[in-house]
């Protein structure tokens, strides 16, 4: 029997991080994965920027002293990505400036349509960013799936080619509610950028600027890896899913049936709502999938197990810990 193919995953350490020290605060997660994926193999690639004291936010030493803090680039840094000699990788896992790096280069390898998107943003403005000479001649295929903890984008339109049309590759996203470094505001320009054909899914947890080990979290991460990872059925011809076979859920909710309200989670209140949205949300407990309302003014309970899924908070559903949700 053949032995299975290699995982390969690609891990961006954050801002005043190196790959070494990225690995022993992931340690639990690289677990999790081979424990999920046995041929998964990790590359902590370590940012080319060695950053100096001054660059290190609090750091109050002598300021001629070396430090082991590297980012992948500075404020102003026009540099290319760099070059490294593993791969081809799978997927990417970033965080913070890694998570904004790992967004960047799956943007980068969408192919032609990304290249074609730098062109255009050339053509209207002189500001806009040529695409990267390093992945002219670049071989590698696109990504099959990237995770981002407190991702963010950077601002201005230099980046619009790499966001404008959306990021292709499937993005789980992990926000902490109380990450004062990287807002969540912040974090949802980049939710926004990431299209990856209706794939993205966005986790909120209860903490602040780190990548959350608790367990729940990291069965979330590597079941959307094992997700991504799994082949892909083959199409029967062109055969369409029929209308009756599908759960049109965000009709039961503007026009309710007798057997919607029969239901065993409550309907939500639908109100306007400018860029509001219908999102599926995935129970921690039993992983049954739920349709909420971005702007649910009711308590939504799961189907399967009457969980709480989300609460009204400010004209917003916000979503139970644990929940992971994918816009519709």
């Amino acid at each position: 029997m053949a032995s299975p193919k290699p995982v390969k995953i690609l891990m961006l350490h954050g801002y005043t991080q190196n790959g070494s020290l990225f690995r022993a605060k992931t340690r639990v997660l690289e677990k999790r994965l081979q424990k999920a994926l046995p041929s998964v193999s990790l590359t902590y690639p370590t940012g080319q920027i060695q950053l100096k004291p001054s660059d290190v936010p609090g750091f109050d030493g002598n300021p001629t002293e070396s430090t082991e803090a590297y980012g992948w680039w500075r404020r102003r840094d026009d540099s290319d990505p760099p070059e490294y000699a593993e791969g081809p990788f799978d997927g990417v896992i970033g965080f913070s400036q890694g998570a904004c790096f790992a967004a960047v280069v799956a943007s980068l390898l969408d192919g032609d349509t990304r290249r074609k998107a730098f062109e255009e943003a050339r053509s209207r403005s002189k500001h806009a960013i040529a695409y990267p000479k390093s992945f002219e001649d670049l071989d590698h295929p696109p990504l099959k799936f990237g995770i981002v903890y407190s991702g963010f984008i950077p601002p201005g339109e230099r980046y619009e080619a790499l966001y404008n049309p959306p990021i292709h590759t499937p993005l789980c996203h992990f926000i902490g509610s109380l990450d004062s470094v990287v807002e969540e505001a912040r974090t949802q320009k980049l939710v926004d950028a990431a299209g990856g054909n209706d794939k993205t899914q966005v986790i909120v947890h209860p903490g602040g600027h780190f990548v959350p080990t608790s367990k729940q979290y990291l069965d979330i991460a590597a079941g959307f890896v094992e997700q991504a990872m799994r082949p892909k059925p083959e199409v029967n011809g062109n055969k369409e899913e029929s209308a009756e076979d599908m759960d049109v859920l965000a009709v039961d909710l503007l026009n309710p049936t007798p057997q919607a309200e029969a239901r065993k989670h409550k309907l939500k209140t639908l109100v306007p709502a400018p860029r509001s949205f219908f999102m599926d949300v995935k129970c921690p407990g039993c992983f049954t999938i739920t349709t909420v309302y971005s702007h649910a003014q009711t308590v939504v309970v799961c189907a399967g197990c009457s969980t709480v899924l989300c609460q009204p908070t400010g004209g917003k559903a916000r979503l139970t810990e644990g929940c992971s949700f994918r816009r519709k």
